[in-house]
């Protein structure tokens, strides 16, 4: 395999990247400067007639290359030819004034995203030096782009975050099939959009485990939501980072329960937490902990150690963050993500339960349930429906519509019925989830017995 670099480093401006016909060579291009790259050479383009400043977004249309300029002509390469560029080959978006923001292809057309509005073109065939290009009349939206970086191509379609106005607060994200729009955002999604400076976002469309999915991370506010093409849903993905270790100063157990204690902790109900170092092995792992205060938390396990531990006891709790992922590729039926800086690669694996040794949070917020009516409901019984595996899934639930909520009760899904009971009263309640165990989580439902009051 040969291996190719750019010698002149460009910070800070990301790269596009799109392969021409046949596979006979990739275009590589960033706001300043672009290459070609074939089996034997990396090369850059130097007709003076390339431009020297370009929005994001490449697009390859009946072996034509087009780039789009800050300025916003839409230029075109030679027929066949990517290294050759003509003065006179360009079109220029004009139903609108507007700054352009980023070019893409859906199905046989060229989009050019504006701020306010959205334009199409298609090869009309129209000879050289002239650009082939002519606008499709019958097709023009009414929608901007709110960020060129979360523009991503998919199965001949696009998705983008939209804005129509120059209120700010009016992103929505859409999937465009040819030239027909869907809005595929929610409410809650929209909060989130509008919430975000939108300084840094990262797109990504990703296959994988049987699911499509539209991955936008907006680095400002610490965000990545994920649609999934298959339920419709939306979900929200994170990573986690082991903080410094610190000391624990005391720990015991009594029964299958340990008690720590740690002066400080900082940690909150629920939060996977690492212990190491105690001589005594059972002590040791990572655990869902329950706070008791500020200094001191329990977690199960599943022997009975001498007490107290002996040892350099340790602790590590995790900072949850946005999704790092910048980049996907499948490669020998794997299904790969690049990481934002530090090079590292990583395979999305169904069958591992882990990122790179640290925990996945599962937190899942289930709509609030009220049955229908505003009466007492009192629940006798909270039952989880799923696989059966060597796991505890913690169980909270809010009664005052999340002002608040109870400490996490654990589920132990190992049981062949897996439940909670005694549950209390309620008008109306909002019950949580929470997983981070090194298993499976397979879950189908919650199935409540709850009794009518008046």
């Amino acid at each position: 395999m040969s291996t190719f670099a750019i010698t002149t480093p460009i910070s800070s401006l990301r790269f596009n990247m799109k392969q021409t016909a046949q596979g006979g060579s990739v275009f590589v291009k960033n706001a300043v400067v672009a290459y070609i790259l074939t089996a034997s050479s990396f090369s850059k383009i130097t007709d003076p007639h390339y431009p020297t400043s370009t929005v994001p977004g490449l697009v390859y249309l009946d072996d034509y290359m087009f780039v789009q300029k800050t300025t916003g002509e839409i230029v075109n390469s030679a027929n066949g030819d990517v290294s050759s560029w003509n003065a006179l080959s360009f079109i220029t978006p004009e139903k609108e004034p507007g700054n352009a923001v980023a070019i893409a292809k859906s199905l046989n057309y060229l989009v050019a995203f504006k701020e306010w509005d959205t334009e199409f073109f298609e090869d009309a065939g129209i000879a050289a030096p002239a650009s082939p290009l002519a606008p499709t009349e019958s097709a023009y939206l009414k929608l901007g782009c709110a960020a060129a970086d979360s523009i991503t191509e998919f199965d001949g379609g696009i998705v983008f975050m939209s804005k129509r106005d120059q209120l700010q607060r009016s992103r929505e994200i859409h999937v465009l099939n040819g030239l027909t729009p869907k809005k595929i955002s929610n409410e809650n999604v929209e909060t989130l959009l509008n919430a975000d400076g939108l300084t840094t976002t990262y797109a990504c469309y990703l296959a994988t485990a049987g699911h499509q999915l539209y991955s936008l991370t907006l680095k400002e506010t610490s965000t990545t939501i994920v649609y999934d093409f298959n339920n419709g849903f939306w979900y929200e993905w994170s990573f986690l980072t082991a903080n410094t270790s610190t000391a624990v100063t005391a720990l015991t157990a009594s029964g299958l329960t340990a008690t720590a204690a740690q002066t400080a902790h900082g940690f909150a109900d629920g939060d996977p937490v690492t212990i190491g170092g105690a001589a005594q092995a059972a002590y040791n792992g990572t655990f869902a902990i329950s706070r008791v205060d500020a200094n001191t938390y329990t977690y199960p396990i599943t022997s009975t150690p001498v007490s107290p531990a002996t040892g350099t006891i340790t602790s590590v709790g995790y900072t949850e963050s946005y999704f790092p992922a910048v980049n996907y590729a499948t490669y020998q039926n794997l299904d790969l993500v690049l990481h934002e800086t530090n090079g590292i690669i990583y395979s999305l694996d169904p069958n591992s339960f882990q990122d790179n040794g640290v925990p996945i949070n599962v937190h899942i917020r289930l709509s609030p349930w009220d049955g229908g009516n505003a009466r007492i409901k009192t629940i006798s019984r909270l039952r989880a429906i799923g696989d059966r595996v060597n796991s505890s899934l913690l169980v909270r639930y809010s009664d005052n519509d999340q002002s608040s909520y109870s400490v996490y009760k654990r589920m132990d899904l190992s049981q062949e019925s897996a439940q909670l009971t005694r549950l209390g009263a309620t008008r109306r309640r909002v019950y949580e989830l929470r997983h981070a165990d090194n298993t499976a989580l397979r879950l189908q439902e919650l199935e409540q017995d709850e009794k009518q009051g008046r």
